[in-house]
């Protein structure tokens, strides 16, 4: 039963987190597209996904929101803003790094 507790306080649901979580992955990812129009390099996106997670983590309640964000921001991140454009690919060298990196903040 303890466990259970410092589960549910660790990761709480919320669906005032989670729609703040979706808002602002659309909104970092229309900046990412904002900038891919422009002709900024591809670190530009990951700099800006990285304060995205950053901000999901501040402004939700426990861990939850800011590991999953990671996640889908770094899914996002590798599809559409990182060459080959629209194709998942792990083989670049520094992927684990930038993993690494999304995970801990």
């Amino acid at each position: 039963m303890k466990f259970k507790k410092i589960l549910a306080h660790l990761f709480p649901l919320s669906l005032k987190d989670l729609i703040r979580s979706i808002i602002t992955i659309i909104i970092a990812s229309i900046i990412c597209f904002i900038l891919k129009d422009i002709g900024t390099s591809d670190v530009c996106a990951g700099m800006v996904y990285i304060v995205a997670v950053g901000l999901i983590s501040r402004n939700t309640t426990g861990y939850l929101y800011g590991i999953i964000s990671s996640f889908i921001c770094l899914f996002v991140l590798n599809i559409v803003f990182t060459y080959p454009y629209y194709k998942v690919s792990v083989n670049f060298p520094n992927y684990p790094a930038t993993f690494i990196v999304f995970l801990s903040v």
